[in-house]
């Protein structure tokens, strides 16, 4: 995975929640035009987010939700997401 495909990745999520400034989204459009590994991860996550939004919201307890952050964080030092 390329380092800008990898940058524009951990800020998908945000993306898809209106959470970005319009520069930045512009890049991410662009990215993802030109880039069909990413485009297809954009997807991928819009369709579970999609699919999340579906169902009544429960909070994680923290300990799970300390867990998860840091195994998906090792994974994208890692790459191996």
């Amino acid at each position: 995975m390329h380092e800008e495909c990898r940058v524009l990745f951990e800020k998908m999520s945000e993306y898809l929640d209106g959470e970005l400034d319009a520069d930045l989204c512009g890049k991410i459009m662009s990215h993802l035009e030109a880039c069909p590994d990413c485009l297809n991860c954009f997807k991928s996550l819009k369709n579970t987010v999609d699919i999340c939004k579906r169902f009544p919201r429960e909070k994680m307890p923290k300990e799970i939700h300390a867990r998860l952050r840091t195994t998906l964080e090792d994974c994208m030092r890692k790459g191996t997401f």
